[in-house]
């Protein structure tokens, strides 16, 4: 559709309602945070965290809010960290070649997603849910803790001898 007063196509909000373990095309920043370049993503945050900017219809909100979704990175090199994990599945994923999840967290606007690539596997998406739980230091709902508690007070100094 063409508007009569700015001659431009006026955009349409994103109604794609992206879910855990979606494998999707994004600009993923290098190491050195200046430079980007496309690279699959593995979409972390939860469908209701993804669908909470769509059912709220005020054109106000919508224009400030940043309708963001986080996700992980995917690369072909194989090994990489103690936290990274290989794709089992990567075909049925949607992955061109063997493939394996970085440990490295990005926030990306809705916006800014390329292409939609596919789904982890049930066994890889769990694989993610345990990794995030390490390396975020989550416990999981009803599971007790098994790091010690933090210490209460300020710290204490050792007695001099």
């Amino acid at each position: 559709m063409h508007s009569r007063i700015s001659g431009t196509t006026p955009s349409m909000p994103n109604t794609t309602i992206y879910e855990f373990g979606d494998i999707v095309l994004v600009p993923f920043p290098y190491s050195d945070l200046h430079t980007s370049g496309q690279r699959p993503g593995v979409v972390i945050s939860t469908t209701a965290y993804n669908a909470e900017a769509l059912v709220v219809s005020s054109a106000a909100y919508h224009q400030n809010r940043l309708e963001v979704i986080l996700v992980v990175g995917i690369t072909g090199t194989p090994g990489g960290d103690i936290f990274s994990i290989p794709i089992e599945k990567w075909r049925e994923a949607g992955l061109l070649k063997s493939s394996t999840i970085k440990p490295v967290i990005q926030s990306v606007t809705q916006n800014r997603v390329i292409q939609r690539l596919g789904k982890l596997s049930t066994p890889d998406k769990n694989r993610l849910r345990k990794l995030l739980v390490e390396i975020i230091a989550l416990t999981p709902v009803g599971v007790a803790s098994s790091a010690p508690a933090p210490p209460s007070g300020p710290p204490r100094s050792s007695p001099r001898r």
